[in-house]
């Protein structure tokens, strides 16, 4: 078993980190705090296709978007200058209306979240939803663009740098990608702005956060780095 305080990655100088990290936690872990065996398709709680992926690491969304690319080119649904990926931090900022934009009706923490495991602590809204984890996509009105959930239901991972993610030190990791946007586990004004940047830890999975992808046409794009040919399961972020 492993217990939150057993991780390996925790130093002295990420209070702040663990912090936040121990709060992603819901339902997650199971009595006394040791883990079970969870994942993107056990989550902690039932999840269909119509779901949005959580428990997704930022190289694991950067390698899907590669899967994926890859897959469609070789279908002919893509031409060689299109490929997914994910969107940068401008692209997100644009997609929600911007930093000072105030987040439309969505799928984020009320007094229906504390439901089950919950920290004490943690803040909830007082006006409730019908889904106290994630819900199924498009469970709430259409927002900018046509898009879904970008006011809620999970965080969202960006990257503002192109390169592959395994040639990264963990230092570039940090830099290169970011986490973006309210979660079903949040419930304070401050977690919910659309001008809120969490702490970067993008080779740990974690239930509030997954991810949606870009349809890139680029001019002279015509080959990216092989992924692992992994098929994703369930509904590619939020979208």
């Amino acid at each position: 078993t492993l217990r939150a305080l057993d991780l390996p990655w925790i130093s002295s100088d990420t209070a702040k980190r663990l912090e936040w990290f121990n709060q992603s936690l819901i339902n997650v872990q199971g009595e006394d705090g040791v883990w079970t065996n969870f994942s993107y398709k056990n989550p902690g709680w039932p999840v269909t296709p119509q779901h949005p992926v959580c428990f997704i690491s930022a190289t694991d969304a950067a390698r899907i978007c590669a899967w994926l690319t890859w897959k469609e080119r070789k279908e002919g649904r893509l031409k060689p200058n299109q490929r997914y990926r994910l969107p940068t931090t401008e692209e997100w900022l644009v997609a929600c209306g911007g930093p000072t934009a105030v987040p439309r009706l969505g799928n984020v923490a009320g007094p229906e979240a504390r439901e089950g495991l919950w920290p004490k602590t943690m803040p909830t809204f007082d006006t409730s939803d019908p889904f106290p984890r994630t819900a199924p996509v498009g469970s709430f009105a259409v927002e900018l663009h046509g898009l879904y959930d970008i006011s809620g239901n999970v965080a969202e991972w960006v990257s503002d740098s192109q390169a592959d993610p395994s040639r990264m030190t963990p230092t570039e990791l940090r830099q290169s990608f970011h986490v973006r946007g309210p979660a079903f586990s949040d419930g304070s004004p401050d977690m919910v702005s659309f001008s809120h940047v969490r702490p970067s830890l993008p080779n740990k999975r974690v239930v509030s956060i997954g991810f949606r992808m870009v349809l890139e046409w680029q001019e002279g794009l015509s080959s990216l780095p092989q992924s692992s040919g992994r098929e994703a399961h369930g509904t590619a972020g939020s979208e």
